[in-house]
């Protein structure tokens, strides 16, 4: 994969003047070096993420969620409260997007396994049960072999 720069950080609806950021030294940088994560497995413990999301077509390798009871779930991949993990897991595995395949990621070689461990039904959930849920989405992820957590 050829490392790019970004312009735009893509959002789930269009670009969000918001979330612009500028990565041509960084792009540079690892275009220069081929560092583009390649190889590598992110863990990534957030609200979920959108699979449908251009930037990160084929970048889940897995994707696990939990009920009140920590049993493992399947996880909801499309929704309101996932604009925040799209973005956050965009930002570190993105790939190239739009006509000129801009980068948006900085590591679009990498892998992610998606933990949701704050679904939209848990809203309000208390600090003890969060804390429950992320311990066994570390879990998780090391079963995953991850070498990124995040």
């Amino acid at each position: 994969m050829r490392c790019v720069g970004v312009s735009v950080v893509w959002g789930e609806r269009d670009v969000l003047p918001g979330w612009h950021l500028a990565w041509e030294p960084l792009a540079r940088l690892r275009g220069d070096a081929g560092l583009c994560g390649g190889g590598v497995r992110v863990a990534h413990l957030d609200a979920g993420v959108s699979q449908s999301h251009p930037a990160l077509s084929g970048a889940v390798v897995a994707s696990a969620s939990w009920d009140e009871s920590l049993r493992l779930c399947a996880p909801v991949h499309e929704g309101w409260r996932l604009d925040h993990g799209t973005h956050t897991a965009s930002t570190v595995v993105g790939r190239p997007v739009g006509a000129k395949g801009q980068g948006v990621g900085v590591a679009p070689g990498a892998s992610l396994c998606v933990a949701q461990v704050v679904p939209g039904a848990l809203r309000g959930v208390d600090g003890a049960t969060l804390v429950s849920r992320m311990l066994t989405a570390m879990a998780w992820a090391i079963e995953e072999r991850v070498q990124v957590l995040m």
